[in-house]
């Protein structure tokens, strides 16, 4: 389980204890263009440091957020890591970004983690993720700690050497019951679309999320390590209270399929 205590700097001290304000909306777009992208922060880690790549075939020119893995970097742990703190804690939410792996990128076999999400002032969050068998998911460390699959039929594999397009929306639950909305889409195909999911506790009432963190951790439990140097690209965030012009239309969220057979999706058309 990754426990990050953000240290807020400057400014970013008065966010750290921002409520939820009901009604407020924000869009927050970064190109990657400038070591300035507003709103961000990033720091490297001892292990690795972060880049921008104006080489790589960026679906967004002119550059791209580089993270560097150097040769023995070991698991549970990421290279650097890129801030973004919400203006207000928000309950409803959209996300998009482009990323992709170098075509030497060694997986772990646990997860390949992208990006987190915290909650409230403390260390409540749920991340986006690629699993051991290059398969999306998303995982909660709030008060119920679940991993969540595909469950509409498609469920592709990760490759690497690639662009994709993650988009997701989430819904915070009621406090204490697990009512919440995660919808995620891999290139504008929906793989997760759930509204049992488990985000503020019963002693989270009138919290919200607080911060978008760019942080991909290289794996879970298995000790593992890299035996050469590999690369993750993030390029063209989009973080935003309201669904933009070019994310996905709106499915309605299913619950959750324990048994394993797929949900299909069910698409409703927004005017």
């Amino acid at each position: 389980m990754k426990i990050w205590k953000h240290v807020c700097i400057n400014v970013l001290i008065i966010m750290c204890f921002i409520g939820v304000k009901e009604g407020f909306s924000f869009t927050s777009t970064s190109h990657w263009n400038s070591n300035s992208e507003a709103g961000w922060g990033c720091i490297d880690r001892s292990q690795g440091y972060h880049t921008l790549d104006g080489s790589t075939n960026t679906p967004d020119p002119s550059s791209a957020l580089k993270m560097v893995y150097p040769a023995g970097f070991t698991n549970g742990a990421e290279p650097a890591m890129c801030w973004y703190m919400f203006p207000s804690q928000a309950t409803e939410y959209w996300v998009q970004y482009y990323f992709k792996y170098s075509s030497n990128y060694y997986y772990h076999s646990v997860d390949n983690k992208q990006t987190y999400y915290f909650i409230g002032t403390g260390n409540s969050n749920f991340y986006l993720t690629v699993n051991g068998s290059r398969r999306v998911n998303m995982v909660t460390q709030t008060y119920v700690t679940d991993r969540h699959v595909s469950n509409t039929g498609y469920d592709p594999a990760v490759e690497p050497g690639r662009w994709y397009k993650m988009t997701a929306h989430f819904v915070m639950n009621s406090p204490g019951v697990s009512n919440g909305i995660a919808q995620v889409w891999l290139d504008d195909k929906l793989i997760i679309n759930k509204n049992t999911v488990g985000f503020l506790s019963s002693s989270q009432a009138g919290q919200g999320v607080r911060e978008m963190q760019i942080s991909p951790v290289f794996g879970g439990m298995a000790t593992m390590t890299k035996p050469a140097e590999d690369y993750q690209w993030y390029d063209h965030t989009i973080i935003s209270t309201e669904r933009q012009g070019s994310f996905p239309v709106l499915p309605i969220p299913v619950s959750s399929n324990k048994t394993g057979i797929p949900n299909p999706p069910m698409i409703i058309t927004i005017n």
